[in-house]
């Protein structure tokens, strides 16, 4: 048996140990503490473990699934439906059935060429690096990190031979990192794999009833990212002191050519329909309610609008083609690893932070005194401070479920002074996606550090100044969003 097979059958033996186990001889440590609370918390730590350790979505799933059942904390229906039957699950299963479609078709690609060859951002290095990082966390939206990543570096291997930047030298390193951590945030901001980093939110929404519109987690991650980016380009400027002259002579058009810059009919159809589902997406607050079609389209919400654009976008056809084939899409688009692991973090953390179990009752009396009797900010910096640090030697998801967890129990007397605590969802999933010191900090990790020019000495020096360009430019920009 190989290394990661054994990994992955200790992983489930101590999966199992967590779930099944050891709920029976664990108490409550903590007076307001149930025995129910202590089970839930033990599967927890367990599915966590499961998924760092075996790297499967579905076995962690199953796993938390029988546990709740087994424990008597929820009955078999009951868990089917809060498993499959959330809310995120469903949205996620659309957005990975039309990313599939988008991604098929090479759109992404095309939408990266066209930004890129704009005119107005030819020969302007500052400019050029900007579009760069902009045209990555674009891609991450449509293909995902892992090929926004692909698409990233064969482009930068090219703009690097046309300026004559060597890709080794600092100014080369700095584009690929500052490329990779636009394309691993971009990706909270909206596409197949935002659902995954929206389930944060829904630790803040069990533990203190705040409503957090999807707009808004969408808007204020496109907020960070902007700021980062504006803030790396002055930092390549003025810290690390890159020349960027050599920028001023590249044509991206000489570099890419014309040739697949425009999205044809086949794929510009499937995106104005995500395109369209976003805009919902980010309007939904604002849509009246009084008015008789327009209050029928709002009463649908994001998941049975995005079903009913897929029903239409499937009649659809183009040269006499349907364009999006429902059952193509959700047999081979769908990821259901994900899904499943949504639906059972999702639901582990509600049960979690319910005031039945005592356990954010217990996080608030002994974490709480402190931090909640001081100001947001103190919390908001640690939240972020700590986010960035783990997910560099810890599993960048189990990083983003776990401090949300922990800061969601402790925010309800900041909602109740009015703060606008959803900035701190935003805050630790973006943290969590800084992820590149260690192989083990994330899957597109490997990609950058696989890279022959990214080498340890340039991630631990520059790489670490970076993240605290990241930290301090995250807590400004979210201390000012928190006061909003």
């Amino acid at each position: 048996m190989d290394k990661k097979s054994k990994q992955y059958y200790i992983g489930a033996a101590v999966m199992f140990l967590f779930s099944f186990i050891l709920p029976s001889f664990v108490s409550p440590w903590a007076e307001g503490i149930t025995d129910a609370g202590v089970t839930i918390v033990l599967i927890f730590v367990g599915t966590i473990i499961g998924l760092i350790a075996t790297n499967d979505c579905i076995l962690a799933a199953l796993f938390s699934m029988c546990a709740l059942v087994y424990s008597g904390i929820f009955e078999p229906a009951g868990v089917i439906g809060a498993f499959i039957g959330n809310p995120m699950v469903w949205q996620v299963m659309t957005l990975f059935a039309l990313s599939y479609v988008i991604v098929r078709d090479g759109t992404g690609e095309t939408i990266a060429r066209f930004i890129l060859t704009r005119k107005g951002f030819q020969k302007r290095p500052l400019l050029i690096i900007a579009v760069l990082m902009i045209t990555m966390a674009t891609a991450a939206v449509f293909v995902g990190v892992f090929g926004a990543l692909i698409i990233c570096f064969v482009l930068l291997k090219s703009i690097c031979k046309e300026a004559d930047i060597d890709p080794n030298s600092q100014f080369g390193r700095l584009l690929y990192l500052g490329c990779f951590t636009s394309a691993c945030v971009g990706v909270n901001i909206m596409g197949k794999m935002n659902a995954l980093h929206w389930a944060t939110a829904q630790f803040f929404i069990d533990g203190t009833g705040v409503d957090i519109p999807p707009y808004a987690f969408s808007l204020y991650s496109l907020v960070l990212l902007a700021v980062f980016i504006f803030v790396y380009i002055l930092s390549m400027k003025f810290i690390f002191r890159c020349d960027m002259n050599k920028l001023s002579g590249v044509d991206l058009i000489q570099v890419l050519g014309t040739d697949n810059t425009k999205p044809s009919r086949k794929q510009l159809i499937p995106l104005l329909a995500f395109l369209l589902i976003a805009v919902y997406t980010f309007f939904y607050g604002f849509i009246p309610e009084d008015l008789p079609v327009i209050s029928g389209l709002k009463g649908m919400e994001n998941i049975v609008f995005g079903c009913a654009v897929m029903a239409v976008l499937a009649l659809v056809r183009v040269d006499g083609e349907r364009i999006f084939d429902l059952n193509e899409a959700f047999t081979k688009g769908i990821n259901w690893p994900i899904c499943l692991a949504i639906g059972s973090l999702a639901t582990l953390g509600g049960q979690l932070l319910a005031d039945d179990y005592g356990i954010k009752g217990w996080l608030v009396g002994e974490l709480g005194s402190t931090i909640t009797a001081s100001s947001p900010l103190v919390l908001l910096g640690i939240a972020i401070v700590l986010s960035t640090v783990l997910t560099n030697f810890f599993s960048n998801t189990a990083t983003m479920y776990i401090m949300s967890a922990l800061v969601a129990s402790l925010c309800m007397p900041f909602l109740d002074a009015g703060y606008n605590i959803v900035v701190f969802p935003v805050a630790i999933s973006t943290s969590a996606q800084m992820a590149y010191l260690t192989f083990a900090s994330s899957g597109q990790a490997t990609l950058l550090l696989s890279e022959k020019n990214i080498t340890n000495k340039f991630i631990w020096s520059s790489g670490l100044l970076v993240l605290g360009l990241w930290m301090v430019s995250a807590f400004v920009t979210s201390s000012i969003l928190l006061m909003l």
